[in-house]
């Protein structure tokens, strides 16, 4: 009887022998997997969120854009009843002109800064917020991509306009607004507003 016993015995621990390695080897690997599931979304969550800002940093470029190029419609209605293409290469030759926006007053001889937005408009060259000033890096560029006067009806005018924000990456080393490299998100906003008499 007590060799049977010992038989049952050494053939139940037979049975159980190697169990505990492949559990083990099997909890590892399920532990390894959810780690590495983490770090991937962690990854994805990451780079969604850096998308994100650069996005919004073109956005405020692009609105930004907006702002001085309704700005300068405004303060000369000469230019709102051309297309952007069709805008004076040579900006000394603009002189007064009547009054076609509501609110807004005769053209005078563009300033230096008008003059650049006005001559880079004509073939949508990328123009600096701001080209001097301490907060040069923390801006970026935009561009009049079009402009048509009475489109899509008449009484209204459309403008296009992209901008992208500078990197942060290589910000701080930069030395000029022309050494900084920019972010890899372009806006592109357009915008429609009510022209009087062929003029902003």
């Amino acid at each position: 009887m007590k060799q049977l016993r010992k038989f049952r015995f050494r053939q139940y621990s037979t049975r159980d022998d190697g169990f505990a390695l492949p559990s083990a080897i099997g909890i590892g690997l399920v532990i390894l997997m959810i780690g590495i599931t983490m770090i991937v979304r962690s990854q994805t969550d990451r780079g969604g969120a850096m998308a994100q800002k650069a996005t919004a940093g073109s956005l405020g470029v692009s609105e930004a854009g907006i702002t001085r190029v309704l700005a300068l419609l405004k303060k000369y209605p000469v230019l709102a009843a051309q297309s952007a293409t069709a805008w004076p290469a040579d900006t000394s030759t603009m002189t007064a002109s009547a009054a076609g926006c509501s609110g807004g007053a005769s053209s005078s001889t563009p300033t230096t800064d008008e003059s650049k937005l006005i001559t880079r408009s004509r073939s949508a060259r990328w123009l600096n917020i701001k080209d001097t000033g301490t907060d040069w890096r923390e801006l970026g560029e935009f561009r009049v991509v079009s402009y048509e006067p009475n489109t899509p009806v008449a009484g209204t005018s459309t403008a296009v306009i992209e901008g992208r924000a500078r990197s942060e990456n290589n910000a701080t080393t930069a030395t000029s607004s022309t050494t900084i490299g920019f972010g890899n998100s372009t806006t592109a906003l357009s915008v429609q507003f009510p022209i009087t008499g062929g003029a902003s």
